[in-house]
């Protein structure tokens, strides 16, 4: 799916389409993963609490771990909670 656009510069593409519309439609639908993921991140959680809450209890009602972690990497790329990506990552904190 690539779809292009006219601009005084002349046609540009538009790359990594899938991810963009992914994000387009799917984050601000996501309310409910929102404000789970919102009462998580209140309490702080360390790399382990994080990790048993998401996957773990599943507290997104996700189908899978890869889907807990595909809402997750969607609500924080699209900036609801004013960072680009989650807290943890492998074995290192983002700050």
């Amino acid at each position: 799916m690539r779809a292009a656009f006219q601009s005084s510069e002349g046609f540009s593409m538009i790359k990594n389409d899938k991810a963009w519309v992914g994000d387009l439609l799917g984050g601000p639908l996501m309310s409910r993963e929102s404000r789970v993921i919102a009462e998580l991140l209140l309490t702080d959680p360390d790399e382990q609490t994080w990790q048993e809450q998401i996957v773990g209890h599943n507290i997104l009602q996700a189908s899978s771990p890869k889907t807990a972690k595909r809402y997750m990497s969607t609500l924080f790329r699209t900036g609801h909670f004013g960072v680009k990506s989650f807290p943890y990552r492998g074995s290192q904190r983002i700050t």
